[in-house]
């Protein structure tokens, strides 16, 4: 009889241990994940490490058993747009790309108000594929690679252009392939000017000559890579310009921007956004480029009639995305503001760290040389943070659209809470990636 007694009694103990286990884990963790420098203040570095290192092994290895790379984990938010307001009739469109599966993926046209599709286009990303690859084409892309379709634009036809990262794809309006260019790898973002022109910032499969280092130099084992700003007819898929962005600041005298602090990487540019100026504003012109070089953490305003550059900026934004002209004197930028570890370093264990606990949305005025964050109060309050990737834009109304892309969601808001959110379910686990949305007029 004593014999199952003390089997009830060590039952009971490691019932009651569990239970205040779970208790104690949970909070540890809160701690880490939702407060600055990772809770290191609240529980010790070497307990806020563990706790990082066991929860990366563990969502790693779900995501390798059960699902691909492109989903997350959410068992929260319902599938769609969900309102915390009861208006939104003022809202513009939204375009977005996401896979559902492998070969797999949906672009949609949605009206914010009332969360209906408006148009849909499915690729066939098969032939998409095959179209892309050339034997000239890296390492990384893999003959009959399931590709991704990123920030598509929309035309007025109807029709769109997307980026498959190695390729640059138009659909028309019934979904089917108009053409494909493959001449280099098209990554990171895609706009469009009044001429229906895409620029797009990419990479030349070439490693190319510069003035200060070695032709095709290998870089802690890799190549340097050439990040060049693209034109392409938005008409016939040619290519129109394909610039250098090293070459760019050597003609303009701003290498040494780039090996200054005597240290370089394989990827010392990170070029993730070209922005045309649509009209003249007072301190550019309409054809103006802002470019977003995220390794250096500076937005360059770029003349392409005369190949200069008449303005730049470092910080404080940090590893930004997405700057856009806004009215005439002022320019928006999304600043992931995270520090990454150098190559072969293990500072940061993570590899990265953000500055100031989420990311933020900056203004610059050059009238009157000021940065403001006008919408600190939101981002803090929804804890927004994207380490990497992006995307946001003042909306007429005065509102925002805000793409945490490294959590797949959408969130609209004024400047202290959110009106409303969207993402696109898989299953009661998992959300898809949003591969860049767009707000379209």
């Amino acid at each position: 009889m004593s014999y199952f007694k003390n089997r009830i009694r060590h039952i009971i103990i490691i019932i009651l241990g569990l239970f205040f286990y779970t208790i104690l884990l949970t909070g540890v963790s809160r701690a880490v994940f939702s407060t600055p420098n990772d809770g290191r203040n609240l529980v010790g570095g070497f307990v806020s490490d563990l706790v990082i290192k066991s929860s990366d092994i563990s969502k790693n290895m779900r995501l390798l058993l059960k699902k691909p790379d492109y989903l997350f984990y959410n068992n929260t938010d319902k599938d769609g747009f969900t309102y915390f307001t009861e208006d939104m009739s003022s809202y513009p469109k939204l375009l977005v790309s996401f896979k559902e599966g492998r070969f797999n993926t949906k672009v949609q046209l949605l009206d914010i108000s009332s969360g209906e599709v408006v148009k849909e286009w499915i690729p066939d990303g098969k032939q998409i594929s095959k179209l892309s690859y050339h034997e000239g084409q890296p390492k990384e892309f893999t003959k009959g690679a399931d590709l991704n379709f990123g920030h598509p634009v929309f035309l007025k036809d109807s029709s769109i252009v997307f980026h498959t990262g190695f390729s640059l794809v138009k659909l028309n309006a019934k979904s089917e392939i108009e053409w494909v260019n493959n001449e280099n790898m098209f990554h990171h973002s895609l706009e469009a000017d009044e001429d229906g022109h895409i620029y797009a910032t990419g990479s030349s499969a070439e490693a190319l000559f510069h003035n200060y280092m070695l032709d095709s130099i290998p870089i802690h084992g890799k190549k340097l890579q050439e990040n060049i700003l693209i034109k392409v007819d938005g008409k016939t898929g040619k290519t129109l310009l394909a610039k250098s962005i090293i070459g760019l600041l050597e003609e303009n005298g701003l290498q040494d921007l780039i090996y200054k602090n005597g240290y370089l990487t394989s990827d010392p540019i990170h070029l993730n956004d070209v922005q045309p100026a649509l009209t003249d504003g007072d301190y550019w012109n309409k054809g103006d480029l802002l470019l977003s070089c995220r390794s250096l953490s500076i937005i360059f305003l770029y003349r392409p009639e005369t190949n200069k550059i008449i303005w730049y900026k470092q910080g404080p934004w940090l590893s930004q995305h997405d700057p856009d002209f806004y009215g005439t004197k002022s320019i928006v930028v999304f600043g992931n503001d995270v520090i990454f570890n150098a190559p072969d370093s293990y500072v940061l264990k993570r590899g990265y760290h953000f500055t100031n606990s989420n990311s933020q949305v900056y203004v610059y005025n050059f009238e009157k040389d000021t940065t403001t964050t006008p919408f600190s109060r939101l981002f803090k309050n929804e804890a927004i943070k994207t380490h990497t990737q992006g995307r946001s834009e003042i909306l007429p109304n005065g509102d925002i659209f805000i793409e945490e892309t490294n959590s797949g969601k959408i969130i609209f808001g004024d400047s202290i809470k959110k009106k409303a959110t969207f993402v696109r379910r898989i299953d009661k686990e998992f959300i898809t990636a949003l591969k860049w949305g767009r707000i379209v007029y």
